[in-house]
């Protein structure tokens, strides 16, 4: 997952740029969106490929956080909470 974010930040980062800059006048009023959903996507994926990087634990429903949070000492039910709050807005 961690190697995956070396292609991916820079398209994420290419894409906002466009979205914000080449986005005909036709389309600004859903350039705003676009870029909503663009950075909600950006911050996703960085807080689940670099902060948490959860390990699943199968056939039970659970995980395993393996990522920067860790490292920090962070508790899990407070990595848990903060992947929610990123990926439920």
């Amino acid at each position: 997952m961690r190697c995956g974010i070396v292609i991916s930040l820079p398209c994420n980062v290419i894409g906002m740029l466009c979205i914000i800059y080449k986005t005909p006048q036709t389309a600004k009023s859903l350039s705003y969106r676009m870029l909503s959903v663009s950075v909600w996507t950006f911050i996703t994926e960085i807080s689940l490929s670099w902060l948490v990087t959860p390990v699943l634990m199968l056939p039970v429903f659970g995980y395993y956080p393996n990522g920067l949070l860790r490292l920090l000492n962070i508790p899990t039910y407070a990595q848990t909470w903060l992947i929610a709050q990123g990926i439920l807005g």
